[in-house]
């Protein structure tokens, strides 16, 4: 009976290791890229490009090499190496992904809107996706790079890409993001990217963008159902409220969300303040469906300033340390107290368009669905970026200001990702007339000024908040006037 009990826990032991790591959709050796192998997931891959592209994909010995130097942002200049089909991703299921590459010189100098952009992506027909990442060639030291942005403007990794490297994925279970990880890195060196809107079938893609360049060998493509990178995280804290004023006892509703942390596992939930000492007793929540939550009671004698709310595991998960994670909180001076006498919308409780409506101001071909509410939120999304006569705006009731009297406005927003390959941005107007570029505006307009600053997106790395740049080139990555920060999460501001 014994022996029998230690071989079915071995088994136990195993089955993560055994039937996680499944190349169930794709398993394809590129020695033999144009070829079938014998099975489904290493079918016969082919080539796709635009008339114009003259990519040329060629059979080298255990790799295929595709070199495109013709850049264009007219149509019929894209090149891709691409998988056999395969049926639409499921829904609420994560996949994994692993392609074994390296990039060479392109030979043609980066000029404007056309350069070197290795890309590598999942594209999903069915849920109009791309989850892409952007290799440029280089040692890491003077050059070389992984990122989520085609021209590495944002969530860049220095990388010796000139050296093969073994670039991995995990595409989310919600299919809204996806992880990077590099063969030898255990963290992911680029962590929920947004996935950008792609209508192109379903595949696994290298190659290039009308207006990008490449030259990409690749040894072999995997594809399989499920997470197999990802260690056990807390990935987010949700808060009933972020603030309250001093002298008040408060009660604070906290909700944790997990991965990959199982049924039944504890986290601890403490106040601490900016030494990380703890206010008050820690409280002990259980996961349950990747959640655990619980109530935190502040009391009325802590004294007001900057706290943090925070969640960790008690004790490692499956044999991992998870890094705790935090969120800010406020205990305010009573003595200045706020009053939003003035505007106080929440857009979780009533739409933007319900009285006091709010109004929307546009110009030129700006559609007039380019404000959209959401769940618990507000959406402002413009693409059209063509000079003076484009813009677009959500703007409240208005209000009456007395002289000499300041007041404070009060947001809490967050930037989404924009497709720059689509949408890239041009500083000033070519001779065309294009131009355009990101500059998500959030501010008041008095007197017919507006006092305004601008998120740029990107993570704690590459995104910023900034105020106008007085040089005529509008929001960019030169202005010194800027703080950097994740502009992806929210924020108030």
């Amino acid at each position: 009976m014994k022996k029998t009990n230690i071989i079915l826990l071995l088994i136990l032991g195993m089955g993560n290791f055994l039937f996680a790591q499944t190349w169930d959709i794709l398993d394809k050796s590129m020695a033999a890229w144009n070829v079938d192998g014998g099975a489904g997931n290493n079918k016969a891959w082919s080539q796709f490009q635009g008339g114009s592209a003259a990519g040329v994909a060629t059979q080298q010995s255990g790799y295929v090499n595709l070199t495109k130097t013709n850049a264009s942002t007219s149509s019929g200049y894209w090149s891709w190496v691409r998988s056999a089909a395969f049926a639409d991703l499921t829904s609420a299921t994560a996949y994994s992904i692993e392609v074994k590459a390296r990039v060479k010189p392109v030979g043609v100098a980066d000029a404007g809107s056309y350069y070197e952009s290795n890309q590598i992506s999942l594209r999903s027909k069915g849920d109009g996706i791309s989850a892409p990442i952007y290799l440029k060639y280089g040692d890491g030291v003077s050059g070389g790079w992984v990122s989520a942005t085609s021209g590495g403007t944002s969530n860049v990794y220095a990388l010796n890409t000139a050296e093969w490297q073994v670039y991995r994925l995990v595409f989310h279970a919600d299919h809204t993001k996806y992880d990077v990880y590099v063969d030898g890195v255990d963290s992911p060196i680029l962590e929920n990217i947004a996935t950008i809107t792609k209508g192109d079938d379903n595949g696994v893609y290298f190659g290039a963008e009308g207006n990008h360049r490449c030259n990409i060998d690749v040894e072999y493509v995997k594809m399989g159902t499920g997470d197999f990178y990802s260690n056990p995280k807390i990935s987010s804290i949700a808060l009933s409220r972020e603030s309250h004023v001093s002298g008040n006892e408060t009660t604070v509703s906290v909700t944790a969300y997990t991965y990959l942390i199982g049924n039944g596992e504890k986290l601890l939930f403490s106040f601490v303040d900016g030494n990380d000492s703890e206010i008050i007793t820690p409280v002990e929540a259980t996961v349950e469906n990747n959640t655990a939550a619980i109530n935190i009671v502040i009391p009325a004698n802590v004294a007001y300033g900057h706290y943090a709310v925070k969640v960790a595991a008690k004790g490692q998960i499956n044999g991992v340390n998870v890094t705790p994670k935090t969120v800010a909180y406020e205990i305010k001076d009573p003595l200045a107290a706020q009053t939003w006498d003035i505007l106080d919308r929440d857009f979780s409780v009533k739409a933007w368009n319900v009285s006091p409506a709010w109004t929307l101001e546009k110009g030129g071909n700006v559609p007039t669905n380019f404000v959209t509410q959401q769940d618990g939120y507000v959406n402002i999304n413009k693409t059209q970026a063509y000079g003076n006569s484009y813009y677009a705006f959500l703007i409240s009731p208005a209000v009456t200001l007395s002289a000499n009297t300041a007041y404070t406005y009060e947001i809490k927003a967050r930037a989404q990702a924009i497709d720059k390959n689509e949408f890239p941005d041009v500083m000033k107007p070519t001779p065309s007339g294009v131009g355009g570029y990101e500059a998500n505006q959030i501010g008041f307009l008095l007197n017919n000024k507006h006092m305004s600053f601008y998120l740029i997106y990107g993570d704690e790395n590459s995104g910023y908040a900034a105020s106008p740049v007085v040089d005529g080139t509008g929001v960019s990555p030169s202005s010194v006037a800027k703080h950097t920060l994740n502009t992806s999460e929210w924020h108030v501001y």
